[in-house]
């Protein structure tokens, strides 16, 4: 017979948002520091685990995801500057490293496990510099969702000695000149107040200059992009996951918000010269959109790819065509554009699949799904 799961109490939390009563029962196994809560979640543990080890088929269930997940898994490939990007997790490996192409040669860029020495080191994500040279590698381990972000140079795969812990989510923007970058990163600790700091190489962490900060500590800015010519810096900040803000700040400048969605969001990153932004304000399936940093009122954008019946998912460009990514019957469905959204075309894919990458780049002819 299957024990019983512990006692789990519910302490009824009721609140009202936006007209909306919610209840929530089991707000206290939030505060994961208290005591309670850790002897709650040590208990469910032990019960998971005697559950799994009186499983009956137990070793044959063992056997078959063993064989399942030693095909492995292979990332999106991103191309920049002459060289490819990719993650690889073959199935001996514990874990996904970083590798790259260059001159058709490929070589291992980091392993997260052989520099953690530790098997839970984890390549949570990566942001290689537009020209390629330098690659801000995210690693973690035991499952914790704060990356510490580390530097390599991509010709030589030598690690700096730059550490910046805290961050999460991959967003990262390098200036042009490859000697600094723009980052969010949390207050040690913390669980909100997210903010966008300047690391330049070399330096402590400690010493990284603050370039923006919401005034609500519960937004969160991210991604970030810079022009190529460094004159314009773009933050798109997100309130929840339905509502986000475009901000905009001139070289030396401070950011300035130019939009401010209403249950609309925008996400807005420089693809070469043009400010590209993907949005649903005014476009329930979203649209891609260019936008002049000197006119970036909402009136004064124009239409890349203008919405369509299906869900817009993402648009990205190479040096010579955009590609455009659709959600249709639940599917992928990718289509060829010319750099001023002409269409030219469907890419054949094979049939019932997602598409989890569109790799491009203004500076590469390449593109890689």
């Amino acid at each position: 017979m299957t024990p019983k799961p512990p006692f789990t109490p519910v302490r009824e939390v009721v609140e009202t948002v936006h007209g909306v009563e919610i209840h929530d029962p089991y707000r206290w196994l939030e505060d994961t520091g208290s005591e309670e809560v850790r002897a709650w979640v040590a208990e469910q543990r032990a019960h998971t685990r005697a559950v799994l080890d009186a499983y009956p088929r137990r070793a044959e269930l063992e056997e078959r995801l063993r064989e399942v997940l030693s095909g492995g898994a292979l990332g999106p490939s991103w191309p920049r500057g002459g060289r490819r990007f990719f993650s690889r997790r073959t199935g001996s490996m514990e874990q996904a490293a970083l590798y790259l192409v260059e001159d058709a040669r490929e070589r291992l860029l980091v392993d997260p496990v052989e520099l953690t020495g530790d098997s839970t080191g984890a390549l949570d994500w990566y942001v290689p510099s537009e020209d390629g040279e330098l690659v801000a590698a995210g690693i973690s381990t035991g499952g914790e969702e704060r990356s510490t972000i580390h530097l390599l140079r991509a010709a030589t795969g030598d690690l700096l000695a730059d550490r910046i812990p805290n961050c999460q989510w991959g967003t990262v923007a390098f200036e042009p000149g490859g000697e600094s970058f723009l980052y969010t990163v949390y207050p040690p600790g913390e669980f909100y107040g997210q903010h966008v700091r300047r690391h330049r190489l070399g330096r402590p962490a400690a010493e990284d200059e603050l370039v923006f900060q919401p005034a609500d500590k519960t937004e969160s800015p991210g991604p970030i992009s810079v022009s190529p010519d460094g004159r314009w810096t773009a933050i798109t900040c997100n309130r929840g996951w339905g509502e986000s803000s475009l901000w905009l700040a001139r070289a030396g400048g401070e950011p300035r918000e130019v939009f401010r969605g209403q249950d609309e969001s925008v996400h807005a990153w420089f693809s070469g010269d043009r400010l590209l932004a993907l949005s649903n304000a005014g476009a329930p399936n979203w649209r891609c959109v260019v936008i002049d940093p000197e006119r970036p009122q909402r009136a004064s954008w124009l239409d890349l790819v203008p919405e369509t019946e299906h869900v817009l998912l993402g648009v990205e460009a190479s040096s010579d065509r955009l590609l455009v990514h659709h959600l249709v019957e639940a599917c992928s469905w990718v289509s060829v554009h010319r750099l001023d959204g002409t269409f030219e075309g469907i890419v054949d894919l094979p049939p019932l699949g997602t598409v989890t990458g569109l790799g491009a780049h203004p500076s590469a002819t390449e593109v890689f799904l």
